[in-house]
């Protein structure tokens, strides 16, 4: 854990990782170091419920710290203003002046879930930083924190304000970021099931994989339909288009 921890010192840094190798619990005891030499630390995700996640991560260390969206960190909402108009906002909105200072007080900046960030949210945080810093490095100079994996969510475009939905590591920023990648699976001591919940996670699933899920394979209990999982929305939406066809029509 120290040499993860060294590793993160002073460097913008992108950690990733499979489920259980430890992101969360490595991001809230760097957090918890940060603020023991004194840094103002701002911890963000992508999601309320991730930001709840890191935050009872945090508490599990008796860290007293509450993450919040990076949105509301940053008053970017739902992505409608320009770069140009989020630094005027900064500026020039009282709305806004609470959130200046905060950012111009940061050290450091975590960002959690981070597979679920844009690359037009990530760029416009920078560029907002930096203006507001008064600060030609990235960033403005604070020390910024990456955490996610990118086999779980992506971002959610949004076409209206010029989105597509692009990943944060397909910005040029990303060029200035040390790569973290955490291997050891902590959750699950079972290394064959590790590694196949890992190939299911990459659709990259091998043969000794997948002869163990299917002698996981039991017979479902007599009862009420069970719940169906699938790979992709198209499958899901048939699933459900046919149960709803298959209902009683109540008018007839």
């Amino acid at each position: 854990m120290d040499k993860r921890l060294n590793e993160l010192n002073d460097h913008n840094v992108i950690l990733t990782g499979y489920p259980g190798t430890g992101k969360s619990y490595t991001v809230a005891k760097f957090i918890d170091l940060c603020l023991y030499k004194g840094k103002k630390v701002v911890a963000t995700a992508s999601t309320g419920k991730a930001a709840v996640v890191l935050t009872e991560a945090l508490e599990k260390l008796n860290v007293h710290k509450t993450c919040v969206t990076i949105h509301k960190f940053f008053g970017i909402l739902d992505g409608r203003f320009s770069d140009d108009e989020m630094v005027e906002l900064m500026f020039n909105d009282e709305r806004y002046e609470k959130r200046k200072r905060e950012l111009l007080e940061t050290n450091v900046l975590i960002i959690d879930e981070v597979s679920m960030i844009s690359k037009k949210t990530f760029e416009q945080v920078e560029h907002v930083s930096r203006a507001v810093k008064n600060n030609d490095r990235p960033f403005g100079g604070m020390q910024v924190v990456l955490c996610g994996d990118f086999y779980q969510l992506p971002p959610v475009p949004s076409p209206h304000y010029g989105d597509d939905g692009s990943y944060v590591f397909s910005s040029d920023l990303i060029d200035c970021f040390h790569h973290v990648d955490l291997t050891t699976v902590h959750r699950q001591r079972d290394e064959d099931l590790s590694r196949a919940i890992s190939e299911v996670a990459r659709g990259q699933l091998k043969e000794d994989s997948t002869f163990l899920l299917r002698r996981l394979a039991r017979p479902l209990p007599p009862g009420d339909p069970p719940i169906h999982l699938y790979g992709n929305n198209l499958d899901v939406d048939i699933h459900n288009a046919r149960c709803l066809m298959d209902l009683e029509d109540p008018l007839a």
